[in-house]
């Protein structure tokens, strides 16, 4: 298919007066590439070939039958739709990405409540009788917001397992008495 638009290319520049510098610069390629190309001992890019064309200013090409065309005037705005469709394809994979990152946070979140739950559960169940954790609840609730100081008291309180008070009897020492004294 090439072999045609290779004959094609250079009768073209040879009609434009064009060296294969002054093509391949007007292209923006290699003039050793487009040398290649020319004489069959490369093969190129279709790319490549249509940097060629448009250097040629080449509306319309047809190689073995098949008729290319330059595009309309909508062509920047084809280019200009390509890359929005590649910032978006991007920026699409960015929030993917960040969503498996939530998705990993928010079930760490979940096991740490649940971990929180069971703890203040465990505290709270061996945080003493009903009463202790009532008493504690109501001056936990009458403090005021700017003291810290109680409602700290208040909340380790009820978290905080208060073993019962036992209450020891004291023994008194025996009183001390004189020892006898022995006689001489």
């Amino acid at each position: 298919m090439f072999e045609s638009l290779r004959t094609l290319i250079r009768l073209e520049r040879e009609k434009r007066n064009l060296s294969q510098q002054a093509l391949a610069d007007l292209a923006h390629v290699s003039r050793w590439q487009l040398a290649m190309f020319e004489t069959g001992k490369a093969t190129v890019s279709f790319d490549f070939a249509i940097k060629i064309v448009k250097a040629l200013g080449l509306t319309e090409v047809v190689v073995d039958g098949l008729r290319v065309r330059a595009a309309a005037a909508d062509l920047p705005a084809l280019l200009a739709a390509t890359d929005a469709v590649a910032t978006a394809t991007r920026v699409i994979h960015q929030y993917r990405t960040l969503a498996r990152e939530l998705d990993a946070t928010a079930a760490e979140l979940a096991q740490a409540t649940a971990t929180l739950d069971a703890l203040v559960k465990r505290s709270v169940s061996s945080a003493g009788s009903t009463a202790a954790i009532a008493r504690a609840a109501e001056r936990l609730g009458a403090t005021r917001p700017e003291d810290d100081a109680s409602a700290g008291r208040a909340l380790r309180e009820l978290t905080q397992p208060t073993e019962p008070r036992v209450r020891t009897a004291r023994v008194k020492p025996p009183a001390k008495t004189a020892a006898p004294r022995r006689a001489r």
